[in-house]
């Protein structure tokens, strides 16, 4: 089956590849400059999906796909929302409007998955973003189904929960309570736990282990929360001259209600090749 999704305005091809392979793990995404091929989880079902980004929306191919998957792409890829507003607004700022007369396509690119968002986050604490999916290799060849093509799922929340701490710790090569987080984060979610439902980022941070910094990552990886902005982000501090977090904190508020289209273009200014 192929489909093809348009965007509500232009698509930075760019930021979304370099997205796409900045996130990947081991084992279960395949990415290039081409193509991302990835599972998609529906429901309880899993299928394997490949995605071309194009500059007016994304081109999608499975061997089949259940009802609901044109929503998850549509969010994955932000693609239903108009960026000439957050674009007009964030062009008053010296500090983007450069980026956005000659990249105006720049938006968010999200998960696919909350639960893989939510562990993903707890597994890149204080790490690398490359140590993070190193991590998150391990979490998925020790605990996610295969689904074809030598890929695998993120693990069931169900699955992960039920494993011991020292084994989460001992399999994945991190301390004692961060593997305790995990635990907790796979037992929410096991639970029923909607990470969409209002309220739920609160839900989520009450958890020991959970900070800010988490809640507003996944306010824009996941739940697609348009004002979210987690100012303590080593990689946004650094794209805004290292500026400490209370202070970036109080230059983003003039980027409000947008802050989190400031936060997606910062992240690709501090990219390795921009």
């Amino acid at each position: 089956m192929k489909a093809f999704l348009r965007s509500v305005g232009p698509l930075d091809t760019v930021a979304a590849q370099r997205a796409l392979a900045l996130h990947s793990l081991p084992g279960m995404d395949r990415s290039d400059a081409a193509a991302h091929t990835r599972p998609l989880r529906v429901g309880q079902r899993s299928v394997l999906v490949t995605v071309a980004v194009r500059s007016d929306g994304v081109d999608v191919s499975a061997p089949s796909l259940p009802e609901g998957w044109e929503a998850l792409v549509a969010r994955w890829f932000d693609l239903e929302r108009d960026i000439s507003a957050p674009n007009a607004h964030l062009a008053t700022d010296a500090l983007l409007r450069d980026q956005i007369a000659s990249r105006p396509g720049i938006r968010p690119t999200r998960t696919v998955d909350a639960f893989e968002a939510a562990a993903m986050a707890v597994i890149g604490q204080q790490i690398s973003l490359a140590a993070a999916r190193t991590v998150g290799g391990r979490f998925v060849a020790a605990y996610g189904e295969p689904v074809g093509e030598g890929l695998r799922a993120f693990p069931d929340p169900g699955r992960a929960a039920e494993r011991p701490v020292a084994e989460l710790r001992t399999t994945l090569g991190m301390n004692t309570a961060r593997a305790e987080t995990l635990q907790r984060v796979a037992a929410l979610f096991a639970s029923g736990f909607d990470l969409h439902e209002p309220g739920s980022l609160d839900a989520l941070g009450a958890l020991r282990g959970i900070g800010p910094w988490t809640v507003g990552y996944l306010a824009i990886r996941c739940v697609g929360d348009a004002d979210a902005f987690p100012a303590s982000d080593i990689v946004l501090r650094r794209a805004v001259d290292r500026m400490p977090a209370v202070a970036l904190a109080l230059r983003a508020a003039a980027w409000s209600p947008w802050r989190s289209y400031a936060a997606v273009r910062l992240w690709e200014m501090a990219s390795p090749a921009h």
